[in-house]
């Protein structure tokens, strides 16, 4: 999620806005690769991609991309504090 001015702007408003309604294709096959890297215990083996989807799903926060060794160990935003990016 981004921000635009005090706008909050969601993964779905952009598709709607900007795809006319299409799906952005990155962030469907990031969670596809996810599964099969969580399912494998590959996680930490993947540092880059773990921490880039959960940059998507709001578990870090975007500044983390810079650190993403140590981003996809960290422990998630609270749920509560999350950024939720409702993009089905």
């Amino acid at each position: 999620m981004r921000t635009a001015g005090d706008e909050q702007v969601t993964f779905e408003k952009l598709e709607k806005d900007m795809l006319k309604g299409q799906k952005l294709q990155g962030v469907l096959t990031s969670d596809e690769v996810m599964e099969i890297l969580h399912a494998r215990g590959w996680e930490l083996e993947f540092p880059l991609f773990t921490t880039i989807n959960r940059i998507i799903h709001g578990e870090v926060p975007p500044n983390m991309i810079l650190r993403y060794r140590v981003a996809c160990s960290m422990p998630s935003i609270p749920p509560a504090r999350r950024v939720v990016n409702d993009y089905y």
